[in-house]
């Protein structure tokens, strides 16, 4: 600004183009200032809550809960067949056995049988489902799911070892 220009607005003598203009010029600085200082304050809030938290985690070392379901350990059966090796390609459905001649009545409840013979153990593997699974072994899902006790097929876990039944 100029001389003159500082000579009208110390008189008074401005048009109302002119002051609205620097009205509108002061109102921008001031929500610019407003904003910056909005900013300062939410970093300084920020900085100030890390300091909590790490001053939290150094005084607790307990870790915080995680959003996602802890991953079910996997039953301990005394009696299974080895799972197969991650390189090896799964078994083929094996074929339905002959009859035994040992065993005169086929229809004895499973409970005679030599448990090693009815279900064989498969680890699963990241991507695995329990219907792919099935589908591999040549068994229906649902029969997978009761005999191991899932409540919900849709929900299993890498590392989790299943029976498989032998049908």
């Amino acid at each position: 600004m100029g001389f003159l220009d500082n000579l009208k607005d110390g008189l008074g003598f401005d048009s109302d183009e002119e002051k609205a203009q620097k009205a509108a010029e002061k109102a921008a600085e001031e929500a610019k200032d407003r904003a910056e200082d909005a900013a300062k304050q939410a970093k300084e809030a920020a900085d100030a809550q890390a300091k909590a938290d790490e001053a939290a985690r150094k005084s607790n070392p307990v870790p915080a809960p995680s959003s996602t379901p802890a991953p079910v350990p996997a039953p301990d059966y005394t009696k299974s067949v080895p799972a197969p090796e991650a390189d090896a390609a799964p078994a083929p459905p094996k074929a339905t056995p002959a009859p035994r001649e040992d065993k005169p009545n086929e229809n004895k409840p499973e409970r005679d049988r030599n448990k090693d013979d009815d279900y064989r153990v498969y680890t699963v593997k990241p991507g695995d489902t329990l219907s792919e699974i099935g589908a591999k072994f040549g068994v229906s899902y649902i029969k997978i799911a009761k005999l191991n006790h899932i409540e919900n097929p849709d929900l299993i876990y890498p590392g989790q070892k299943f029976k498989i039944p032998n049908d």
